[in-house]
């Protein structure tokens, strides 16, 4: 079993532990139903199957469990399917305790269970490999007394080891809290530590395999004898030679504190802050309420208003947003303010600066090496997002937390969709005004077009499950009306 595998499979054990107290085994027909109904990926590592491997994980651990039966995906996602509640999943995120407890009740099912990932990263340094993942389980418990309780559990877990085995430290620690967080630590990693000499290049500080096809010119070039003698000597892992020593030696958290710090810096450095404390005032009040029921709300947050008229909103990453005096002009309402500011607190809940430096660092790699000289992307990356703003495809996905994030914190959504509109016309009118913000945003008519569809699919999806739960609250109440009609001929029956 690999880091990935262990760590998920401890996960999951703590997980079960804080689900029910140890007790005795139980018939089939006595076991709690479990409905692991979504589990949603935010870290911005690991892709789709990381979450795969998150639910097999559960899958299997709760089949062999004496306590609960799981309610097989295929199972839950045909009744949704027969009662046209697909986007149910696709929308886990606004669902709220109750919504959960209603369609928990719906499949008969004991506990529901709602999964983030917020953290899956990988450290390399040196020979020591190390693996972080942080999931956030909401266990909605449904007893027998009909009360529901929302609980959050929390475990720490901490396995370090060498693989000869001499030095390995086993903790865990179960309490409520926020969060399983899972930490391990192997040294050794079989395959690289195995390649003996690699080439480094003088000028970028990257080392090389010997036989790949990029090999520095022979002046620029130096042997190395082993992998970590070319660490000692101050040189770096080319990401294209050894991708799983890659893509740094830093942790997520740190990557994007470090970025957060250079690209405010040089907002900061372009631009003045507004001395103005009704505004930022404002800002901040409706930031940080959007911020508390968002799954980074941990993060400190720091909001603050430039002193332009050019009508823009932009974050630098780990909490930092901007917002220009020139967007607060048009804006008329706190829904319209509270749209602008959850779109930027959805690219830091998605991580959206680390991970598209992580893509920009590899699209130029080719060219480091080509040029062999020595560059700091970390320069150029906050340059180029100042000037060009996200990927469409990050855009489009920050539009859609503004969505979730201003329906959860009790604004009105449509509020941020009137915002777009006045964009829309102010283009036509004084186009001039809005080129930096139209040069880092989709086409605002497909903007608005995506907000109107995404609300309209949820009012349609709450519409539908209110009338579920009623035909279901109807049907309980007929079985208890007749549960009470056997009762009493049962009691006539034996006088």
């Amino acid at each position: 079993m690999g880091l990935k595998g262990k760590i998920i499979f401890i996960l999951i054990i703590l997980l079960l532990l804080s689900l029910y107290p140890l007790s005795t085994t139980k018939s089939e027909e006595e076991k709690s139903k479990v409905l692991f109904f979504a589990l949603e990926n935010i870290c911005g590592q690991g892709g789709e199957g990381l979450k795969e491997d998150i639910y097999k994980a559960l899958s299997e651990a709760l089949k062999g469990s004496d306590k609960f039966t799981l309610i097989e995906k295929r199972e839950w996602e045909k009744f949704l399917k027969e009662k046209k509640l697909e986007k149910l999943v696709e929308l886990s995120t606004l669902l709220d305790t109750s919504t959960l407890t209603d369609l928990g009740k719906l499949l008969d099912a004991d506990k529901v269970i709602r999964g983030q990932i917020t953290i899956y990263d990988e450290k390399f340094e040196k020979r020591e490999a190390k693996l972080w993942l942080e999931v956030v389980f909401q266990v909605i418990d449904l007893d027998q007394a009909g009360r529901e309780r929302d609980i959050t559990t929390s475990s720490k877990v901490e396995i370090k080891g060498k693989k000869k085995g001499k030095e390995v430290k086993k903790g865990a620690l179960l309490e409520v809290g926020e969060s399983l967080i899972g930490q391990l630590a192997e040294e050794e990693i079989e395959q690289e530590v195995s390649l003996e000499e690699c080439i480094g290049n003088t000028k970028s500080r990257l080392f090389h395999l010997p036989d790949c096809h990029h090999l520095p010119p022979p002046e620029q070039s130096i042997r190395f004898n082993s992998l970590e003698e070319a660490y000692r000597t101050g040189y770096r892992p080319c990401p294209i030679c050894f991708p799983s020593l890659t893509p740094s030696t830093q942790s997520a958290g740190d990557l994007e504190m470090a970025l957060g710090q250079e690209v405010s810096g040089m907002v900061e450095y372009y631009y003045r802050l507004l001395r103005d404390e009704e505004l930022t005032s404002w800002v901040n009040r409706v930031g940080q309420g959007l911020v508390a029921v968002t799954p980074r709300r941990n993060l400190r947050f720091i909001f603050t208003v430039l002193d332009i008229d050019e009508i823009n909103a932009l974050t630098a990453g780990a909490g930092l947003v901007y917002i220009t005096k020139g967007m607060l002009d048009i804006i008329e309402s706190d829904d319209e303010l509270a749209g602008v500011l959850a779109h930027e607190i959805g690219h830091n809940v998605k991580e959206h600066v680390v991970r598209q430096y992580r893509q920009s660092t590899n699209l130029s790699l080719l060219g480091v090496i080509i040029s062999g000289g020595m560059v700091n992307p970390a320069v150029d990356f906050a340059q180029i997002l100042i000037l060009n703003g996200f990927s469409r495809g990050f855009e489009r996905e920050a539009d859609r937390c503004a969505l979730i994030y201003t329906l959860k914190a009790d604004y009105d959504p449509r509020g941020f969709i009137r915002l777009l509109e006045k964009l829309q016309d102010l283009e036509k009118v004084r186009p001039s005004k809005l080129e930096v913000y139209f040069r880092s945003h989709p086409p605002t008519k497909d903007r608005i077009e995506h907000a109107k569809e995404f609300l309209k699919s949820w009012e349609e999806l709450k519409r539908k499950m209110s009338n579920l739960e009623k035909e279901h609250q109807k049907t309980t109440e007929k079985e208890e009306q007749k549960e009470n009609l056997l009762e009493k001929l049962r009691e006539w029956d034996s006088h």
